[in-house]
């Protein structure tokens, strides 16, 4: 899979919008742009498949699937703020146990070069949290 991902990250309206981001130069700034081209690619050995005209729905395979991802951030391309490299590792598989059921897992790594602000760095599952909520008031 080939991805173009362009995103603007401004801060919240009540919290301050000078001195979070800061440009490459030192200046202050209040938001940040980022470009990324990225590729995908997915490996399930011996994975099967049912096909009609119009689907395709996966019986899946007995080995693990393994999911890698390269993305290189396009520094001044439409108005990106930095140059970093993202790789990532994915290694899931559902185990099925006789008699107990079956355990799935899913297996994360990756490691960024370069320097970026912390809006872009990657969120993993089960790490999103919501720090200010408007709707509830003190």
């Amino acid at each position: 899979m080939l991805s173009f991902e362009n995103k603007q990250f401004t801060p919240y309206a009540p919290l301050p919008h000078l001195g979070i981001f800061y440009k490459t130069d030192g200046l202050p700034s209040t938001t940040i742009n980022s470009t990324e081209i990225g590729l995908e690619c997915r490996f399930a050995y011996r994975e099967e498949f049912i096909e009609g005209n119009y689907y395709r729905t996966s019986l899946g395979t007995s080995y693990p699937i393994i999911k890698t991802y390269i993305g290189v951030g396009l520094k001044n391309v439409l108005g990106s703020n930095s140059s970093y490299t993202k790789l990532r590792l994915t290694i899931s598989d559902n185990l099925k146990l006789k008699r107990a059921g079956s355990i799935y897992y899913n297996i994360f790594a990756g490691k960024i070069f370069g320097t970026q602000p912390y809006p872009i760095l990657e969120v993993h599952p089960g790490n999103e949290f919501n720090y200010y909520n408007s709707t509830h008031s003190v």
